[in-house]
């Protein structure tokens, strides 16, 4: 919703300090006009990562590498919250409106730490959780955020875009993955 609501913001010329709008290309794909295995959860959090990331805001690669960043904060306190009970997940103590490099550096570590090692406690059967973030965020950037050309204020909205995508990415992978396997059955009943 809050992406929603900062697109309408830039269509309408009401978001100064950013020389690019945020909303996305007219040539984005919709994930169910793409290829994407819609009973797949990791292929449905893949193509709307992909998705995400078509906007011109992320053209330049220290807003992306921010933006990737929250993703990956953002999906990682999904999982500590939803699936592992964790009262205080890692972004309750990464605020976006109070967010420095420093900081992101440390709840970047600590995400990337704990998407390792809860695929391993899970026995989950890759490496790493959300292995598209980390994959984005590897080929995105080779340098930690302090060392990145970033203004603050760009960073944070950048950040906090990202985290917003994250938190949710989850949760609507699911509800795709439903309505996919919902479509299926009543595409199968109607054949019959």
């Amino acid at each position: 919703q809050q992406l929603v609501q900062l697109e309408a913001l830039s269509r309408a010329g009401l978001l100064n300090g950013l020389d690019v709008p945020i909303e996305p290309d007219q040539d984005m794909t919709s994930i169910t006009q793409s290829d994407t295995d819609m009973t797949d959860v990791s292929q449905i959090r893949k193509q709307r990562l992909k998705s995400f990331l078509e906007r011109p805001l992320f053209d330049s690669t220290t807003r992306r590498a921010a933006g990737v960043s929250g993703v990956l904060v953002g999906q990682v306190s999904w999982y500590q919250e939803n699936q592992r009970g964790i009262g205080r997940p890692l972004d309750s103590k990464t605020a976006g409106d109070e967010l420095t490099a420093n900081g992101l550096e440390n709840a970047l570590t600590s995400a990337l730490e704990k998407a390792k090692v809860y695929a391993h406690d899970s026995e989950y059967e890759r490496d790493v959780l959300f292995p598209e973030t980390v994959d984005e965020l590897l080929e995105t950037t080779e340098e930690m955020p302090t060392k990145w050309d970033i203004d603050k204020r760009e960073l944070r909205f950048c950040y906090v875009l990202g985290h917003a995508h994250g938190r949710r990415s989850m949760p609507v992978a699911f509800d795709l993955r439903e309505d996919g396997a919902q479509a299926d059955t009543a595409e199968e009943q109607s054949a019959d």
